[in-house]
């Protein structure tokens, strides 16, 4: 009896993770066709870079800007709080075997958690400002699409916004004459 139960929970596991993994794989490819369709609406010349790590990224922070046509500040901080967020994470994983064994004080790992908790709050900011801007550009609802994407899906729901609105022009420049 314990060993179909073992059996049962590795399987519901083993299960849940490749659910996982799906909605992952998922969520970012609605967050690259998004992407992609709101690069090819501003006019980007190669818009299938929205497929790409770290690209991605920038882009996003390029669609958002005021002029996508030209270098976005925002683009860059969001590719440098990409990689500055896992080496903070390492740091923090490193630091943690030494003051379990005694070799550092442990009033020292305050400063690794802290640090790793403001890089993640700003990493976190940088893309609700990143998706918002987005949101309030290419749709009237914008507004709603950054409280939900904010207070209900944690970000989480961000490439599904990002998927509706692919197609969208931007709000200022829709014909509202023809109504």
């Amino acid at each position: 009896m314990a060993e179909a139960l073992a059996i049962f929970g590795i399987g519901f596991i083993m299960m849940f993770y490749v659910l996982c993994i799906a909605i992952g794989i998922g969520m970012y490819l609605l967050n690259s066709f998004g992407l992609m369709g709101l690069l090819k609406t501003v006019g980007e010349k190669s818009p299938g870079l929205a497929f790409v790590p770290y690209l991605n990224s920038y882009y996003l922070g390029r669609v958002g800007s005021k002029d996508p046509n030209k270098f976005s500040k925002l683009g860059i901080t969001l590719v440098i709080m990409q990689i500055v967020m896992p080496i903070f994470a390492f740091v923090l994983g490193f630091t943690t075997p030494f003051i379990e064994e005694g070799m550092l004080p442990e009033e020292i790992i305050i400063i690794p958690v802290l640090l790793t908790m403001l890089v993640a709050l700003a990493y976190m900011v940088i893309y609700y400002v990143a998706y918002s801007r987005i949101f309030l550009k290419f749709s009237k609802n914008g507004l709603v699409f950054t409280l939900v994407n904010i207070f209900v899906g944690g970000c989480s729901l961000a490439p599904i916004f990002l998927f509706v609105i692919r197609n969208n022009k931007p709000v200022d420049q829709i014909d509202n004459t023809a109504v």
